[in-house]
């Protein structure tokens, strides 16, 4: 078996987990890779001597069996930037905060990597969101796992974003921001402004507004099949479009067109962790904070 690692930064008390998981693999005759910028990353900063090979971001090997993410939520939206559309099942290792996208804690780390040498694990698809902009690329990797946001640029003044679905006009939204996310991303930024949590397995996109003037404007959920455009507009005559944590300028009026990514990511399922447990566990559903 084949297995990658990606991390971007290890907090001082967890550094001494990379040795530990490296010499794991070894011992399970794994071969391991390590993302390059990551190892030099620990070798610079606590002088960790890593024998490992290591890959980079334009060389991803296309025949590795899965890749461990280490670290928060964000890290692993940044490894699936890694992953593209290669089909390399991810995991997430929990060294972060929260953890929804990264359910693996630290202490059941072993029992993971022994579920996954034994290919003991289900794989479960994730969808994804693409963004086009008419006369205007955001790049090779124009995808986001969790949301696409509309959001004014200045402090001042909210942002007028026309909205059309399968060019049907739909609404106009006078608001701080639109947020449009996948069931994935529901829990995230979506969630924090009002919107409704779901499924992972439910095919639908999900329209937030963010601090709408018209406080009768709610959250909307559609068929993830649909193609949004939206045009905005503001007094400093530019927006801001965010693709999970990466934000590009844009100039006011531009069209930018949002739908479904014509691949989806697989999230390794293992059988110790399910979605509905971290869902419960993370959000404290039924906790007496009394007690």
């Amino acid at each position: 078996m084949k297995i990658l690692l990606f991390g971007r930064i290890v907090q001082p008390e967890d550094r001494n987990l990379l040795p530990e998981l490296l010499d794991w693999l070894r011992k399970h005759n794994t071969t391991a890779l390590m993302f390059g910028p990551y190892k030099a990353y620990l070798e610079r900063v606590y002088g960790l001597a890593l024998e490992v090979g290591t890959f980079e971001k334009n060389e991803v090997p296309q025949d590795a069996d899965a890749l461990i993410s280490l670290g928060g939520d964000g890290t692993m939206l940044e490894a699936m930037l890694v992953v593209g559309s290669s089909g390399i099942p991810m995991l997430g290792f929990n060294l972060g905060r929260l953890g929804f996208l990264s359910p693996i804690s630290r202490e059941v780390f072993k029992e993971a990597l022994t579920a996954l040498a034994k290919r003991a694990y289900s794989l479960e698809k994730r969808s994804l969101l693409m963004a086009e902009v008419a006369g205007k690329g955001l790049g090779e990797q124009a995808y986001a796992l969790n949301e696409i946001t509309i959001m004014k640029k200045d402090s001042a003044s909210m942002v007028e974003i026309r909205c059309y679905l399968n060019e049907e006009f739909f609404n106009t939204y006078r608001a701080d921001g639109l947020i449009i996310s996948t069931p994935t991303g529901s829990t995230g930024y979506g969630l924090s402004c009002g919107g409704p949590i779901v499924h992972p397995a439910c095919p639908t996109i999900t329209l937030t507004p963010i601090a709408p003037h018209n406080l009768t404007q709610r959250p909307f959920v559609i068929p993830d099949h649909a193609t949004i455009r939206l045009e905005a507009y503001s007094r400093n005559q530019e927006f801001l479009v965010s693709l999970d944590s990466r934000s590009y300028s844009l100039n006011e009026g531009t069209a930018l067109s949002i739908r479904r990514a014509p691949f989806a990511i697989q999230f390794i399922q293992l059988p110790s962790v399910h979605y509905l447990d971290t869902l419960r566990n993370k959000l404290l559903w039924g906790k007496d904070a009394r007690n």
